[in-house]
């Protein structure tokens, strides 16, 4: 299993669904869904130039219910999607040392001439993702905190 910052996941997710020039049918079918599943009928007055913008859309899953978020790999806990407490998993990586993380699991397996090379795509998405998390406001970070806590506790991650 490997797991990631809730709320730089979300953040991630966004960016890519967001990403006009770049997007695939499923993302752009994914966020028609979800505008139509969760937007009221004052909401869906907005633009979609309105949801490209982070607390806009951040704003918007948080007025949602956590059991409908929670049957969305993308938006939902790990601890809904995975179950860890019910599961033995053997490993629990982080997308954040994932490099780290494979080469222990490659060495404990004794698997050899197995490499991992993160994209340069990769490490661009990533600067992304850092750029908008630091801009996030206060208030919507403090509020998806709040609402990822359990993911936050079982995976270690510090809160910030």
């Amino acid at each position: 299993m490997v797991v990631r910052d809730p709320v730089r996941r979300i953040i991630d997710r966004f960016l890519k669904l967001s990403d006009w020039q770049q997007q695939k049918a499923a993302a752009a079918a994914e966020r028609d869904l979800l505008m139509e599943k969760f937007l009221s009928e004052a909401e869906a007055r907005w633009s979609y130039e309105n949801l490209t913008k982070l607390d806009s859309f951040v704003k918007l899953l948080l007025k949602q219910p956590m059991a409908d978020l929670d049957a969305n790999r993308h938006w939902g806990s790990y601890n809904t999607l995975c179950d860890p407490c019910h599961v033995g998993y053997d490993f629990v990586g982080r997308f954040e040392t994932l490099a780290d993380d494979l080469e222990y699991v490659v060495k404990k397996s004794n698997v050899t001439n197995v490499h991992y090379r993160r994209s340069a795509t990769d490490l661009n998405d990533t600067d992304a993702v850092e750029e908008s998390f630091n801009n996030l406001s206060q208030g919507n970070m403090k509020l998806l905190v709040k609402r990822y806590e359990l993911d936050y506790s079982l995976f270690g991650y510090l809160p910030t």
